[in-house]
């Protein structure tokens, strides 16, 4: 099994999250809690957005999983425009308030690479 070591929040986040907070926090001990509120409540969005789950990845080898959070909207037969083999695109359409964070869908090699 694959193993993924999950924060709370994306490590991407960090410093946009604690600049906005800090920023906040500076603001409300020097002017008042009333014009700090703007940035509690983006910091608590930015922490809604890079929030980044523990999630379960099947013990199989080889298997598929789903790079992101979301709904399958399409799923298409295609010719893959470098290699002219068939392909199966799948598009994924996410809510505002799914999981914003990308992984790696599988395991793969690359055969052969042509600069064409």
């Amino acid at each position: 099994m694959l193993t993924y070591r999950s924060h709370l929040i994306a490590r991407e986040g960090w410093r946009l999250i604690a600049t906005v907070a800090l920023l906040g926090l500076v603001l409300q001990i020097s002017i008042g809690i009333f014009v700090a509120i703007p940035f509690w409540i983006i910091t608590l969005m930015l922490c809604i957005l890079f929030r980044d789950p523990k999630r379960q990845i099947p013990p199989k080898p080889l298997a598929i999983v789903s790079p992101v959070d979301g709904r399958v909207s399409r799923i298409d037969t295609l010719n893959d425009p470098y290699t002219a083999a068939p392909m199966v695109q799948i598009e994924l359409r996410k809510g505002i308030f799914d999981v914003m964070a990308a992984r790696s869908p599988m395991e793969w090699k690359v055969r052969s690479s042509s600069n064409g």
